[in-house]
């Protein structure tokens, strides 16, 4: 019985979940494979799937750096301003949600035995996280993680806890101190020399994630049936990964 791999859209470019080779492969280069063994698991963001044709447990995220021109995974940077050119960190659920069919495969399991629902083929998105400037350095907004940290070093972050909601149409305030260090203290333990920075609301710095965070936590993965681009892009044999199973 032949079964179509599910599929998954990362910047422009579309890419089969192959559990069996243990990545991405991308469908214009079946040698070009984002493999999961590289990417961070991220398993305190928690996601929870909302269509019907989804098992109801959460699944935790996988996140990686990515150039988009050689469309590979690329080292976190560790030095300048912030994201490298055509570099983005982007966010992807985990294996047994992109394929759980796949993933039960692997376990031994007849094709007989998955439901029906499991079987379509889905088109999977990829989501960016956002960021924002903070005096010349690019910062990351996560909502997942309730925080702001700095690109090239994780270590400089403020918790979401301690960002002030200004009076003034919701906008966000954080403190810096001399040394460009954000404060992750509440705002009266900072010290008077340190300087506040206004960003704009948080549901402008990341609208998803926001939404996500109000009860819409997987909006950003859609699930599409078939669609015409998808088929201009890949071929029949490709649909198949070119096996019977």
């Amino acid at each position: 019985m032949e079964r179509r791999l599910p599929t998954i859209e990362i910047e422009g470019s579309i890419f089969f979940v192959d559990v069996r080779m243990g990545g991405l492969r991308n469908s214009e280069g079946p040698f070009n494979v984002l493999e999961f063994k590289d990417m961070e698991r991220h398993y305190d963001v928690i996601l929870e799937p909302q269509p019907e044709d989804f098992p109801r447990h959460g699944y935790h995220a996988m996140r990686f750096f990515y150039n988009s021109v050689k469309k590979e995974i690329v080292s976190a940077p560790v030095e300048g301003n912030g994201l490298p050119p055509n570099v983005v960190y982007l966010e992807i659920l985990n294996e047994h949600f992109l394929d759980p069919v796949g993933v039960e495969l692997m376990k031994g399991h007849a094709i007989e035995q998955i439901p029906q629902t499991l079987l379509g083929d889905k088109l999977h998105f990829s989501r960016e996280i956002p960021t924002v400037e903070v005096l010349g350095q690019q910062f990351f907004v996560d909502c997942a993680k309730m925080s702001l940290y700095q690109v090239t070093d994780f270590s400089n972050k403020v918790s979401f806890d301690f960002v002030e909601v200004l009076p003034i149409d919701e906008m966000l305030a954080i403190h810096v101190d001399k040394n460009g260090r954000v404060r992750n203290v509440p705002g009266m333990d900072c010290d008077n020399e340190d300087r506040l920075v206004v960003l704009k609301q948080m549901q402008l710095l990341d609208p998803i994630g926001y939404r996500r965070n109000m009860g819409e936590p997987v909006l950003f993965f859609k699930h599409i049936d078939r669609i015409p681009q998808r088929q201009r892009i890949v071929s029949d044999q490709d649909k198949t990964n070119g096996m019977k199973i």
